[in-house]
């Protein structure tokens, strides 16, 4: 045998069976309890759909009728909620875009169902920004002029340096 050949003892493979017998149980055990959880909210709907089919069995055409409309009635302003929304971070990105603003930030200043307080989020927004690119600016660039005097012709400004 070369050096590089490992041999294993009985003693090895028990103690490598044993690892592994335990780590199967736990991942079986694990399996079980998510088996029957999924199991247990399988049978919870399918009361409940049982249940309020009993309680429409015993429902008029009339009260079946109400209640289709009721549920329609429900989808509908879901929807239209939506569409609403969706319409009022439009609108908020296109105002974003006129002013310059990211649209990145739209998070920052959307307020459902609000369109005059998210109008006014995104002034008041925009003017945060402008004034901190202002004093970033004016804190930032400190411009240096020249050394007074007319240099030599041969000699160029920059290598005679700045005033502080």
């Amino acid at each position: 045998m070369s050096e590089d050949t490992k041999t294993f003892t009985q003693a090895d493979f028990d103690a490598l069976k044993a690892e592994h017998s335990k780590a199967l149980k736990e991942l079986e055990e694990r399996l079980k309890g998510e088996t029957a959880r999924k199991v247990d909210a399988a049978i919870k709907k399918t009361q409940a759909e049982a249940e309020e089919a009993a309680k429409n069995a015993n429902l008029s055409e009339l009260e079946k009728a109400q209640k289709a409309a009721e549920n329609y009635r429900i989808k509908y302003e879901a929807e239209a909620e939506k569409t609403a929304l969706t319409a009022q971070k439009e609108e908020t990105r296109k105002l974003m875009s006129e002013l310059g603003v990211d649209e990145k930030c739209l998070d920052f200043v959307f307020i459902p169902k609000d369109i005059e307080g998210t109008k006014a989020r995104v002034q008041a927004f925009k003017g945060y920004v402008d004034d901190v690119k202002k004093t970033t600016f004016e804190n930032n660039v400190q411009s240096k002029t020249p050394k007074a005097g007319n240099p030599p012709a041969e000699q160029d400004v920059f290598e005679l340096g700045f005033d502080s």
